[in-house]
């Protein structure tokens, strides 16, 4: 990735703090959107990071930071989870709902390494070296296998 704009969500934006300061470079291994305009994003050096899209100046408006255990590879969001794909540390499932305080929910290592992560409304997809998992995730936020290859 490039160059990203991005300003705290107490800074007033006008064209005078638009300085050489704000722009961050960020080391992104995988971004995903929320629905609620929302950038979440897995960096290389272990942390999920959250930005609010400002649509009107087209401006990252930083939100928060967790840092994840082992080498987080992709990310998906469903509902109020984001689901972190990070390697030999499993599947990280943590609570956005307040995208300035991500908690970590729980780590899932019963797949194993776990590559790259997709998620619709109610499932989840996984990819590991070499299994692919089908998980549907309950209305209490747990994760049941449907199935796998």
């Amino acid at each position: 990735m490039g160059e990203i704009l991005v300003f705290n969500e107490n800074e007033s934006i006008t064209n005078e703090s638009i300085t050489v300061e704000k722009f961050l470079s960020f080391t992104a291994r995988r971004g995903t959107l929320s629905s609620d305009s929302f950038l979440y994003l897995v960096g290389s050096d272990g942390n999920l990071v959250s930005y609010r899209i400002d649509p009107v100046n087209f401006f990252l408006i930083y939100r928060g930071t967790r840092l994840l255990t082992g080498v987080p590879r992709d990310v998906a969001v469903s509902g109020s989870r984001a689901y972190v794909a990070a390697g030999q540390a499993g599947l990280h499932a943590v609570d956005v709902s307040n995208p300035s305080s991500m908690q970590l929910r729980e780590t899932l290592t019963r797949f194993g390494s776990v590559l790259s992560v997709l998620a619709d409304e109610d499932r989840l997809y996984l990819a590991g070296d070499l299994t692919f998992w089908i998980l549907r995730r309950e209305p209490d936020g747990g994760l049941t296998t449907l199935g796998s290859l």
